[in-house]
Formats: structure tokens, C-alpha cells, sequence
């Protein structure tokens, strides 16, 4: 029975909570030995002798199908990947746990739980040692074994995990192949919000490899998914990304186009826009866009750090021959690639390529640019 898997694990944690020895806990009900079985989950108990050692702890297991349509619909929300779904049956569980721990969902909701709070010491070393295929995915997914949680269980959220961990690694050829796997099966079993979230991740696979038709086709999809189910967030982050990605390949006019009729842009916006301004001769907009980046008090100090790239640039037009200009790129370059994404670093290559030819360093040149995928 699925209670005698979780039951005995339950009874060892109850037990230690009052301090109890197992000779107190089974006096004049079970052997030791047999009472020590139990709580390895290493016999299935009677279901009667169960009853009797939980309410010699003043409490009481409890079989509903209640309990069992909650535990489904928790699965349902994080598998479909619906956070509001999701969020509104954690909510039960969490105000009624009291209530809702003690019977054949222990183990599930202890996983559900400790995923909830992304803290896998939540669970039990006895009680995770009894876990299914299921409950371990959930915990090695906290864990970032996110490998491990695929084999363990292969479904679109654990292939979806894969793929995004290979896409903040920089492999994007492994990222594309798992993400796909996660959208085709999220489109077999209608889980809308993974599937737009996996083909966000392959927008932003396609463009750190320079493929823009590709990256245009899965955007598409997304503002399309986006659209129908509210998630302008989302949307609104793929628009950047695909407007920085015109920037970086010479497509200014369409990136100014995008950053220009930004109505609240954030101090990264205003960075792309002065970029864009940069190239299309417009001095004045370019550093008025970046008095305003300035005047910001939400901008991290990189971030700012790239600002003022931007503006030495305007305001020394032999930039390429001043070593201030080199050290100040370089030595932002190096935090850029250390701090953040590598799709930041790809944009700024332009520059620090530029700065390296121009002062004759063509071989670092040639294998930075060698390390850039695309």
C-alpha cells in the first residue's frame, strides 16, 4: 500500500519529536525489532497496528481522497509549470499541514514541500531513501542535478531543466536539443507555460549562435503564447533580448527603432540605446540617454561601468589610440564575462575585438573571437 511507504519514516520523526525511545513508542503494541522494521519501511505493517502507534503519538492517520486530489493537483502545477495554479494548492497545503501530513502523502507532500522552498533539507534521510522516480526528480532539481532528475524522470519540466542549465553554461548545442524535447512533449500534453518558457530559452539559444531566422521563427511563438496567456513579462524580455541581438549585428536602425519608444526604460535599455545612437551618428540623443542611465538609482555599478564605456567613446573620437580607453574596456570586458551571462560579453566583442586589432594584438583577437559560439 502507498500509506506503508511513507508511514513508517512518519512514525520515526513523531517519535524523535517527543524524545521517545522505540521501546516507549511500541510498549504492550509491538516488538521493538518489529517497531524498528517499520520505521526502515523495511515490512508492511497492518494497517490497524499503524492506527494504534499513531495515536499512541496523539495523532491520527488520515486517508482522504481529498488528500490525494490535492497531491495530484500540486503535481499538476509544478509539472505544467502554472505558478498561479501551483500557488494557489500550496497555499492549502501550507494552512492546513497540521491536518494534511499525517496519512499516505506524507512523502509527496514533504517533496512538494521542500521544493516549494527550494530546500532539499527539508526531506528526511530516512524518508528519501523510499522515495519514487518522481519525488527524487523533484529533489535533485533543487539540488541542480538536473541530469540525474531527467534519468530519474523523464518528463517536459526535468528536459526543460537540462536544457536551461546548458544554456547558462554557454552550451547551447546540448540546451537546444533538451529544450526541444521539453516543447515537443509540452505541446503533446498541453503544458502551455512550458512550452512558451522553452521556446523563450531557444529565442536566447539561437541568439548567442548568431542564427536570427531561427531566433525570429521561436519568437514569434512566444509572443504568440504570450499573448494568449498574459505573460507580457515574459514577452517584454524577448523583445530585448531580439533588439539587442539586431544591435549586435549591425542592425541599428531596427534595434533604435525598439529602444527609442521604450516609455520606462531600465538602465540596460538606455545602454543599447546609446549604442545605437552611437552608431547612427546621433551624438546628442546617445549621451542624453546616458545622463538619464546615470540619473538612475536601480543600475548596478557594471552596469554602469558599460555607460561610461559609451561615453568615452563619444567624448574621445581617438579612443583607439588611448590606453585609459583600452584598460577601462578590457577590465570591464573580463567583469562582464565573469558576472554575467555570456550573451553580454558576445555584445561588447565588437569593441574589445576593434581595441585588440587596432593595437596589433590580431592572434587574441582571433582566439577570443574563436570562443564565442556563432
Amino acid at each position: 500500500m502507498e500509506s506503508d511507504r511513507c508511514a513508517g519514516p512518519l512514525l520515526r520523526l513523531l517519535r524523535l519529536q517527543k524524545n521517545w525511545s522505540q521501546e516507549t513508542m511500541c510498549r504492550g503494541i509491538c516488538a521493538v525489532s518489529y517497531l524498528s522494521k517499520i520505521e526502515q519501511g523495511k515490512v508492511n505493517a497492518n494497517p490497524q497496528l499503524l492506527e494504534v502507534l499513531f495515536q499512541r503519538l496523539d495523532v491520527t492517520w488520515k486517508e482522504s481522497a481529498e488528500m490525494i486530489a490535492l497531491r495530484d493537483a500540486l503535481y499538476e502545477g509544478i509539472f505544467s509549470w502554472d505558478d498561479a495554479y501551483f500557488g494557489q494548492q500550496m497555499k492549502e497545503l501550507e494552512d492546513n499541514w497540521d491536518q494534511l501530513a499525517i496519512g499516505p502523502c506524507y512523502a509527496d507532500f514533504v517533496v512538494i514541500r521542500a521544493y516549494h522552498h527550494k530546500n532539499p533539507d527539508e526531506v528526511p534521510k530516512e524518508l528519501e531513501e523510499l522515495l519514487d522516480g518522481r519525488q527524487r526528480a523533484l529533489l535533485a532539481i533543487i539540488r541542480e542535478r538536473n541530469q540525474e532528475a531527467y534519468r530519474l524522470f523523464p518528463c517536459p519540466l526535468t528536459a526543460f531543466c537540462v536544457g536551461e542549465e546548458a544554456y547558462r553554461n554557454g552550451n547551447q548545442t546540448q540546451s537546444l536539443e533538451y529544450l526541444q524535447i521539453a516543447c515537443d512533449q509540452a505541446a503533446r500534453e498541453g503544458y502551455v507555460y512550458l512550452l512558451m518558457n522553452g521556446h523563450y530559452y531557444m529565442v536566447n539559444c539561437y541568439s548567442d549562435m548568431g542564427n536570427l531566422d531561427a531566433m525570429y521563427r521561436h519568437g514569434k511563438i512566444v509572443s504568440r503564447l504570450g499573448r494568449a496567456l498574459g505573460a507580457q513579462d515574459l514577452v517584454n524580455r524577448m523583445a530585448y533580448n531580439i533588439a539587442a541581438t539586431k544591435a549586435e549585428f549591425g542592425d541599428f536602425e531596427g534595434a533604435y527603432g525598439y529602444f527609442s519608444a521604450l516609455k520606462s526604460p531600465d538602465t540596460l535599455d538606455l545602454h543599447k540605446l546609446a549604442v545605437c545612437c552611437e552608431a547612427l551618428g546621433k551624438t546628442e540623443e546617445a549621451l542624453a540617454a546616458l545622463n538619464r542611465a546615470d540619473l538612475s538609482e536601480t543600475h548596478i555599478p557594471l552596469e554602469k561601468e558599460m555607460c561610461d564605456l559609451v561615453r568615452y567613446r563619444l567624448e574621445h573620437p581617438n579612443y583607439l589610440q588611448d590606453a585609459k580607453y583600452g584598460e577601462l574596456l578590457m577590465n570591464t570586458f573580463e567583469r562582464i564575462r565573469k558576472e554575467l551571462h555570456s550573451g553580454f560579453a558576445r555584445f561588447h566583442l565588437h569593441w574589445v575585438t576593434e581595441w585588440l586589432t587596432a593595437n596589433r594584438q590580431y592572434r587574441k583577437a582571433y582566439e577570443l573571437i574563436q570562443s564565442f559560439p556563432g
